[in-house]
């Protein structure tokens, strides 16, 4: 049976390819800013005063009580900017095959698994399992970029390709740190590296295809 391919309609907006790119811009600053409220408290030193960046991972700002016992001033930055980031990367998610020809199938994977991805992300600031959410969040995501890597691959999007492999191995390296006990004390810098990295990606992907879009002849 032959695949069915969605072709890509020309007339496709270039617009919403901005939206993503200015959602990542403001989780960034709004990150920033709930760091910089957070009294203090890592896995490293409990006691320890601010955020540390080598030290402390992100779902230390979303919670009420930093880790050193005190309010937590950067919550509400904290949950706003997640809430920015889960909205912006649903919407590239769901973006993404307007601008690819894809199978019906690939389409399907990449936007369910990718806003399903988000929506569990939403779920971190909950009562709910951390690792649960983190986990779940994790394997929709991979399975969401694993399917876009193979459409870019397909259609000859060689070098965001290629960047992508590389975010592939952080992902491995991430894992690594994780179940090595003399490794995990590194974990939380290098997911901040692994995350920077997926979202210069996307960014990458997003500005791509702005440009190809505002040089097509009408």
């Amino acid at each position: 049976m032959n695949q069915i391919v969605v072709t890509p309609n020309n007339t496709t907006s270039k617009y919403p390819l901005i939206l993503p790119i200015v959602g990542i811009i403001a989780f960034v600053s709004l990150y920033i800013l709930a760091s910089l409220q957070y009294p203090g408290g890592s896995q490293a030193d409990p006691q320890s005063k601010g955020f540390s960046w080598m030290n402390n991972y992100f779902c230390n700002l979303l919670n009420q009580t930093a880790i050193n016992g005190q309010t937590n001033q950067g919550q509400t930055f904290a949950l706003a900017s997640l809430v920015v980031l889960a909205i912006s990367l649903a919407l590239f998610w769901w973006s993404f095959p307007n601008y690819l020809p894809l199978s019906q199938i690939q389409t399907k994977i990449i936007r369910i698994t990718g806003v399903s991805s988000m929506v569990m992300a939403c779920l971190l600031f909950t009562n709910i399992n951390h690792d649960v959410i983190t986990n779940t969040a994790s394997l929709f995501g991979l399975i969401a970029i694993l399917t876009s890597m193979w459409a870019l691959y397909q259609n000859k999007q060689m070098a965001i390709f290629v960047f992508g492999l590389f975010n592939l191995l952080l992902v491995l390296l991430n894992n690594w740190f994780y179940y090595d006990p003399s490794l995990i004390k590194y974990l939380p810098l290098v997911q901040k590296i692994s995350f920077a990295s997926v979202l210069i990606w996307m960014i990458w992907i997003n500005l791509n295809w702005f440009f190809a879009k505002q040089n097509e002849k009408p």
